[in-house]
């Protein structure tokens, strides 16, 4: 059953988040009959650079992108600048359309969603994804309890009533909602879509992998790789150290990082002076920091041996789902993380595909390295359950199956 839909999102199309979690979906759902129209925000400089590529992916598809330009500056006056104007923009652009459904990504998005419900006469989607207000204070943004803070729990509760259909990334979360029903008031049903990968392109060459694999074996010369963002909970100073510790003991190890914010990386490697000394040990010649985009990121990946992500396990990220975590398992990597991250650490532990570090103490740094030639003993069954792991739980055609459901059943 095909349905007109509505698709809003902060995140621009042209983001590399854009790329990876939200244009492959809606491409798969538009082959499945649905029409799209699709409201992003887009950073002036990457709009420029990869606008056509993304007009290139939806030519001749029932997907009509409208893109606004996102601001930044004066954050709370250019978001609220940002979500009148896209109110207004969807009004008169799609004023003589009929829309099924509103399906919004995140809060910011679903504050023009609700706006336009009865313009439409449409359902609307809550694609929450985390707890997006703890998340703001947890990274620093925001105070506790502060102004923001309450304005934006305020709108969660009327975005909660008003769904017909929420959207989290993990169990723990869906659990958390469904047991303190006197702050997460609903009726509409909450489906778990985690953060799901496309298989198509993040893939890797099995001969290719099972050679190193067993070349790894015997010269033990780990390459460590972490992609993504770094700031607010992401903690690079602890991957550093955990890298000096793998380094004492396997002194041919390198750590690669394609970071997204690559103006930080003088700053990366004050933090790698700073360890040098305290650790004793000479890291930065085995360290390499760059950016790559989203179209490469599988390349490099596959040319490394273990990914590595640490992040602080505070109370908003038991909704969080991370990106990298599925995109690296799926291109044969194992991965080294840390407790309390979504349902991650389970799933890890369930599907032995790398190690869980309990803390951030260098103990547990110590008995990870120690084991880690472990992990590669029998490299074929190792790259199988990072297979059955990908299709298990991170495809992307399972993912969209979901969100199909979903708008049948509205």
């Amino acid at each position: 059953m095909s349905k007109s839909i509505l698709y809003i999102s902060y995140d621009g199309l042209t983001d590399p988040l854009g790329n990876s979690q939200i244009l492959p979906y809606i491409l798969e759902l538009s082959h499945k009959g649905h029409e799209y129209y699709v409201l992003t925000y887009d950073k002036k400089d990457r709009f420029e650079q990869n606008k056509e590529l993304v007009l290139k992916k939806i030519k001749d598809t029932t997907i009509t992108w409208f893109s606004l330009r996102y601001h930044k500056k004066f954050s709370l006056f250019s978001t609220t600048y940002d979500i009148l104007k896209g109110i207004y923009y969807l009004r008169k652009k799609l004023a003589k359309e009929t829309i099924d459904i509103i399906h919004c990504r995140g809060y910011v998005g679903s504050l023009i969603g609700i706006s336009l419900i009865r313009f439409f006469n449409a359902k609307y989607i809550f694609d929450m994804r985390g707890f997006w207000p703890e998340e703001k204070v947890d990274g620093g943004a925001w105070k506790q309890h502060g102004f923001i803070y309450k304005i934006a729990k305020f709108f969660e509760k009327k975005f909660l009533f008003k769904a017909s259909a929420i959207v989290v990334l993990t169990h723990k979360a869906k659990k958390y909602i469904n047991d303190n029903k006197d702050r997460y008031i609903t009726s509409a049903p909450i489906y778990v879509i985690p953060t799901s990968t496309d298989l198509n392109h993040f893939k890797f060459d099995y001969n290719t992998k099972i050679k190193r694999l067993y070349e790894l074996k015997e010269k033990l010369d780990f390459r460590l790789i972490y992609i993504g963002s770094i700031g607010s909970w992401y903690k690079p100073n602890e991957m550093f150290i955990f890298f000096s510790e793998l380094l004492k003991r396997y002194p041919h190890s390198s750590f690669q990082m394609y970071i997204n914010n690559i103006n930080l990386k003088n700053y990366l490697f004050e933090l790698i002076n700073q360890i040098e000394i305290k650790q004793n040990v000479e890291m930065k010649d085995k360290i390499f920091i760059d950016t790559s985009s989203y179209f490469l990121l599988p390349e490099k990946i596959s040319q490394c041996d273990i990914s590595i992500s640490f992040i602080e396990p505070c109370f908003s990220k038991m909704s969080s789902f991370p990106t990298k975590f599925g995109e690296t398992i799926a291109c044969g990597l194992p991965t080294i993380i840390n407790k309390g991250i979504g349902d991650t650490d389970t799933i890890v532990e369930e599907y032995n595909v790398g190690f869980v570090v309990e803390d951030f103490e260098i103990k547990e740094y110590q008995r990870v390295v120690q084991k880690l030639p472990s992990l590669f003993s029998n490299p074929e069954e190792l790259l199988q359950r990072c297979y059955k792991l990908s299709q298990d739980i991170m495809d992307l055609s399972k993912g969209v199956n979901i969100y199909n459901n979903i708008y049948n059943s509205l």
